[in-house]
């Protein structure tokens, strides 16, 4: 279905694609994602993509940690997230948000019913995951699995994920790790599926005149 271009109406547009690949593959919690614009995905001197998730432009992050940037992974460049950010900016701006189509009931956080929406949808058929325990946050916890599986050191995924550091004095020196360094090791953390059938050199969207079945 996704790869066809097909949304559903709860699924609030690209966000229903994009989210979840985003977060498989840079473990980012929901609310950092919900909140990209396209600004937000950014070059670093050596040319090298990352997504840099702050506090600009009235943005909220859980903790002073979660800010950080975080490269591009290969296979979200494959399926063509760069191209999809560009449209984005070309139809709005740099300040327009990533996500035009997500938004949740006033007074409720900007992601609140896409979580409910896609939490119901792991459930439904044909997916059916019937351990209440997966939910969109699984993503992360796969993410720094991966990185583990990956040989990846801590102090690098946690610098991925905006964990606090460890307990090292040592390792509260100094400016961090660079986005090029970042970017070599993010490389390396490979997913349980194949994901080739999404490589694309356009941007994915529903076909003209296709209309989200009602759920």
């Amino acid at each position: 279905m996704h790869g066809q271009g097909k949304r559903q109406e709860g699924g609030q547009g690209e966000a229903q694609y994009w989210l979840p690949l985003l977060a498989l593959f840079t473990g980012a919690r929901l609310s950092e994602l919900g909140q990209l614009r396209a600004c937000d995905v950014q070059t670093d001197d050596g040319g090298i993509p990352f997504i840099n998730i702050g506090t600009s432009g009235g943005r909220k992050v859980k903790t002073r940690t979660s800010i950080r940037k975080v490269p591009i992974h290969p296979e979200l460049r494959l399926m063509g997230f760069l191209a999809y950010v560009e449209q984005r900016r070309e139809a709005g701006g740099a300040e327009t948000t990533l996500w035009p189509s997500l938004g949740s009931a006033e007074g409720r956080a900007q992601t609140a019913a896409w979580s409910q929406w896609f939490g119901n949808y792991l459930r439904r058929e044909p997916i059916s995951i019937a351990d209440k325990a997966k939910v969109f946050h699984s993503f992360r916890h796969l993410f720094k699995d991966m990185c583990r599986d990956a040989g990846i050191s801590e102090d690098v995924h946690d610098a991925l994920t905006g964990h606090a550091a460890g307990k090292s004095v040592g390792r509260s020196y100094g400016a961090g790790h660079s986005v090029a360094r970042l970017a070599e090791e993010i490389a390396k953390v490979k997913v349980p599926v194949d994901l080739s059938h999404l490589h694309t050199t356009r941007v994915r969207k529903a076909p003209v005149g296709w209309v989200p079945r009602k759920r």
